[in-house]
This record gives structure tokens, C-alpha cells and sequence, in this order.
């Protein structure tokens, strides 16, 4: 039977200390696919700084794999305008590590089940190539 990748989920509660066991030793198995980061919201501007050296370290060891980030901000309203609510000196940055990019608020009245990768049909699946430059993400056939 064929294993199954897996993405791990990071919970942005973890101590500093820990975050190169995480990239370094964790992360490196290679049943692990990728690197999520939700929960919580991790584009607050205090978030993101606090991610960025993770991301970073993350993107360097591993630039195969894939980085999904889930957030209520908007992206062209909140996070790429200057003026946004969650832009901050290390947005950029941290964006250009950001393979795909889930955001808006989840809305109850908008849950759909048979959506893939999100919980409301308002929230859009964005594939980051370049930042400013999104496109839908499209699931490829398997």
C-alpha cells in the first residue's frame, strides 16, 4: 500500500529554542510535505516577525516542499497594500516564502463541505509564484 504524504501542521506557540529541532530534524522526514501555518492568525504583523526566521530556515533546507498559509486578512487589501491592516516591514519577505496562500474570514453561513483546502466559499485558495502575482490554486490531478 502506498504511504501517504502528510503536512505538518505548526502551531506557532513553540518556543524559539525549539524551532531548529522542528526545521531541522522534523521536518526533514520525508513523508512530510510541506509546512502549514494557521491558527491563531499568522499574518498579525508580532506573527509574522516571529515566523519569519522558521519560514526562512524552512524555505532554505527544503525548497521542495511547500509552504500553506491560512489567514482572515484579505491579500491585496491587507497584507500586499502598504497601508494594510497586517502589512509590516517583514511582510514581503515573509509573503515571497509562501507557496500557497488561503485567506479570507471563514463565514458560517458561507461553509460548504465540499470545498477543498478551505471551510467558506469567500475564502479564495491563492497560489503565490511572485508576490503581487496570485493565481487560483488549481489541485492537480493524481
Amino acid at each position: 500500500h502506498r504511504k501517504k504524504s502528510m503536512k505538518l501542521y505548526f502551531i506557532f506557540h513553540i518556543y524559539q529554542q525549539n524551532q531548529d529541532h522542528f526545521v531541522n530534524i522534523t521536518c526533514g522526514k520525508s513523508y512530510i510535505s510541506g509546512l502549514s501555518l494557521l491558527g491563531g492568525e499568522p499574518m498579525e504583523p508580532e506573527n509574522q516577525r516571529a515566523l519569519l526566521p522558521l519560514v526562512l530556515r524552512f524555505k532554505e533546507l527544503y525548497p521542495e516542499k511547500t509552504i500553506w498559509c491560512y489567514t482572515g486578512y484579505t491579500y491585496e487589501t491587507d497584507l500586499l497594500a502598504p497601508e494594510g491592516r497586517a502589512h509590516c516591514e517583514v511582510t514581503p519577505e515573509f509573503l515571497a516564502c509562501i507557496d500557497i496562500l488561503v485567506d479570507g474570514e471563514f463565514d458560517q453561513e458561507l461553509y460548504d463541505l465540499k470545498l477543498k483546502f478551505r471551510g467558506s466559499s469567500n475564502q479564495r485558495v491563492l497560489q503565490i509564484h511572485e508576490p503581487g502575482c496570485p493565481e487560483l490554486f488549481v489541485e492537480k490531478d493524481r
